[in-house]
């Protein structure tokens, strides 16, 4: 029942982000838009990975892995509108450098298992 829950709420906020962009503020509500569509990516693929453990399969840490990538990724969207200096934005690309090698070698690390 909590997956239902958390699915219909990305749901929602994406439906919300599309209904601000019809209605004006174009380029930051579409940048926002994106990063739900980013969040509802990532509840579809946790409630497919909760499916697949609960029929006997392994737990996947490329996941949780591809989950902070997608976070750094997000904020980096949300936070291009802003004014940051370009030392945060440096840090918030550095994050992203260092989530991508970790995801590539977990992923590796997986695909050896199989």
């Amino acid at each position: 029942m909590r997956q239902t829950g958390l699915a219909a709420g990305a749901v929602g906020l994406v439906v919300q982000d599309v209904i601000h962009v019809v209605q004006g503020n174009l380029s930051q509500r579409l940048v926002s838009a994106m990063g739900s569509v980013l969040i509802l990516w990532v509840v579809i693929e946790l409630l497919d990975m909760e499916i697949d453990r609960l029929r006997g399969g392994a737990f996947k840490l490329q996941l949780f892995v591809g989950l902070a990538l997608v976070a750094f990724i997000r904020k980096v969207l949300v936070t291009s509108l802003a004014s940051h200096d370009l030392w945060t934005e440096g840090l918030y690309l550095a994050g992203i450098l260092v989530c991508g090698v970790i995801f590539w070698l977990v992923s590796r690390a997986e695909a050896g298992k199989r």
